[in-house]
């Protein structure tokens, strides 16, 4: 395994234990001081906003291409988009914002927001800096980087849960206010 601070790394996670690990070494990292193109128009402070509200963080891979042989496509993006899009009440009424994460141009995440009519924000992280300072999971498809897919809760600026690996993209959201019901958060 190489190191995910070395440029162009990939940080293997295929087995149950190593998913497992990568999630419990996350738990009260705060998030770092990253600032990411927005909705394909404006920049955001990751770490300032986290700071600031409580966060559901789904990261995905923005491409057609997929670890496990077509798992992570562009299909299942835009089925996780919709999932987030179809439970943003029920995480605004617990008080968190919904923010999306992937290595997609800016100007693909606008086409996304567009045509999944999505209300929460994408950031574009074509450099994969959440990654490098996170060392989140990636995988590498004919020379490109690309965020496995995962789920990020966060408050007060630190992660409080992780969700990896992620199943279903369809159903992460609804696990995400699964989890909080069982934390008490309503």
């Amino acid at each position: 395994m190489t190191s995910a601070t070395e440029p162009n790394a990939t940080l293997v996670t295929s087995t149950p234990g190593e998913m497992r690990r990568v999630a419990a070494q996350l738990v009260g990292v705060p998030i770092p001081l990253v600032v990411l193109c927005a909705n394909g128009v404006y920049p955001l402070n990751l770490h300032e906003f986290s700071c600031g509200y409580p966060l559901v963080i789904y990261v995905y891979p923005g491409s057609e291409a997929s670890p496990e042989g077509g798992g992570d496509t562009a299909l299942m993006d835009a089925v996780q988009h919709r999932a987030f899009r179809e439970r943003q009440s029920d995480l605004e009424a617990r008080g968190y914002r919904t923010i999306g994460v992937s290595s997609q141009a800016a100007h693909a995440q606008r086409r996304a927001m567009l045509k999944g009519r999505l209300n929460h924000r994408l950031l574009s992280d074509p450099r994969l800096e959440l990654a490098e300072l996170l060392q989140l999971p990636t995988f590498t498809d004919e020379r490109v980087r690309l965020y496995r897919r995962l789920t990020l809760i966060v408050h007060d600026g630190h992660i409080v849960k992780v969700f990896f690996p992620v199943g279903s993209a369809g159903r992460s959201a609804a696990q995400a206010v699964a989890w909080m019901t069982l934390q008490g958060i309503s």
